[in-house]
């Protein structure tokens, strides 16, 4: 593992500059569930909040390993408001982020923008769009909802609320409530598949839900509270996301998911990881990549690359738009595949 030494909580500050927003990038993140996740939330310490004025010390982080079995690749595309499925709902939103579970499932869109120039407070969530067999698609918040504020930094806290409404099976009204409690709770290095070690700031927000059906009076569905966490990283936006999921305190279920890890392994507008000790910069792609055909097989070569250990190698179809495939990883200079499409691309990413 690479650590970065010296790191204070003054040097770490992120801000919603560092979110990516402009139409065309993109990330590629692994993300699975009933994940064990004790080593990511306990911190090194047991020092309380940084609010009663206490410094903890610095965490470090390591999401670094594979692709594992049970992960899924998810893809975050950056989206003109007007490109997503409802989008026409947001008339405010400024751009949207489109999920598609790798390599073609689309599972839905979220709507977002920022203030004013001079005022801006932060990302405002608008709202979102997740096709769900017998409810409404369309989740309008009211009142739409600064998730991220404008600056980031240890010991910061937030609160906001909201809700939406969905149509269930075209005639059942329900009001979704969330009110939400934010603190910036550590500060340290990140260790991530592909991009490397970064400094970071970790959120813990306290979800809690309140479901019911319009009626007078309302009828309570359910109730439940969600902890999420998520490690902001400036230049790449946030990065890993934990959430552990609660169960409806009014009527209990068996869950078959408890809680669900996301971490980042690509982000096209991310180029600037740094090793310890060294002003080099990690070289993204291969620059001298040569293909041959052996009988049923692709076989890849390029040059090794100064600063990197391994190397992962990615496939597509298509370069309009590219939507790749991680094939797996290695740490020579060489790959053997098999010729199962007629046509397609590699590329290969070097990795700490």
């Amino acid at each position: 593992m690479v650590f970065l030494p010296g790191i204070s909580p003054a040097q770490i500050q992120f801000t919603t500059n560092d979110l990516p927003c402009q139409i065309g990038q993109y990330n590629d993140a692994y993300i699975g569930s009933n994940v064990d996740v004790f080593r990511y939330l306990t911190l090194l310490t047991n020092l309380p909040s940084p609010i009663g004025g206490n410094t903890p010390d610095p965490q470090s982080w390591s999401f670094s390993q594979g692709q594992q079995l049970s992960e899924l690749i998810l893809r975050t595309d950056i989206i003109s408001p007007a490109a997503g499925a409802n989008g026409s709902y947001f008339p405010s939103a400024s751009y949207a982020e489109q999920d598609t579970m790798e390599p073609s499932s689309v599972m839905g869109w979220s709507y977002y923008g920022f203030g004013c120039q001079g005022t801006n407070q932060g990302r405002i969530f608008y709202g979102f769009d997740g096709p769900v067999a017998g409810a409404s698609a369309v989740g309008v918040f009211v009142p739409p909802t600064i998730d991220i504020p404008a600056t980031v930094k240890l010991g910061q806290t937030w609160t906001r609320s909201l809700y939406w409404s969905t149509l269930y099976y075209e005639v059942i009204l329900v009001s979704n409530y969330l009110a939400a409690s934010a603190t910036v709770d550590a500060f340290g290095s990140l260790s991530l598949p592909g991009i490397g070690t970064v400094q970071a700031l970790r959120v813990h927000e306290v979800h809690s839900y309140t479901i019911s059906e319009v009626t007078d009076p309302p009828i309570l569905f359910d109730m439940h509270t969600n902890d999420y966490y998520y490690w902001l990283v400036p230049g790449v936006g946030v990065a890993v996301q934990v959430i552990l999921y609660g169960n409806n305190v009014l009527h209990p279920v068996d869950m078959p998911c408890t809680n669900t890890v996301q971490r980042l392994y690509f982000a096209s507008y991310f180029t600037n990881s740094i090793v310890t000790g060294s002003g080099n910069s990690f070289p993204t792609f291969s620059t001298n990549l040569q293909i041959s055909l052996q009988g049923t097989s692709v076989v890849l070569n390029w040059d090794a690359f100064t600063n990197s250990t391994n190397y992962e190698v990615d496939f597509t179809t298509s370069l309009s738009p590219a939507s790749w495939l991680p094939l797996g990883t290695t740490a020579g200079n060489t790959w053997t595949d098999s010729m199962s499409y007629t046509q397609g691309f590699y590329r290969v990413v070097g990795t700490p």
